[in-house]
């Protein structure tokens, strides 16, 4: 992954942003708050965290940065969609 340090750090910012919020809607907001947040890049750190918390056998944790990038990958989605129909 070669991102931008800049990119890198609007990326880990907006993260540590999803991670306090409590609801899903909470993560929404934040997700249209953070575009950075529904980029492949973004994809790749969410990646790059599951992967290193399950060699930390820290399951709960994967399982909310699994939810949380499939969150991501369905507002995406539904942007994706609604540029569609709206162009």
């Amino acid at each position: 992954m070669n991102l931008d340090p800049n990119d890198r750090q609007a990326i880990q910012v907006a993260l540590q942003k999803l991670l306090q919020v409590s609801t899903p809607q909470e993560s929404v907001q934040v997700f249209l708050q953070h575009p950075q947040l529904l980029t492949d890049e973004a994809d790749s750190v969410f990646e790059m965290l599951i992967t290193q918390a399950q060699e930390q056998r820290r399951q709960a944790f994967v399982k909310v940065l699994s939810g949380l990038r499939t969150l991501a990958q369905e507002v995406r989605d539904k942007q994706s969609q609604y540029e569609v129909l709206n162009h």
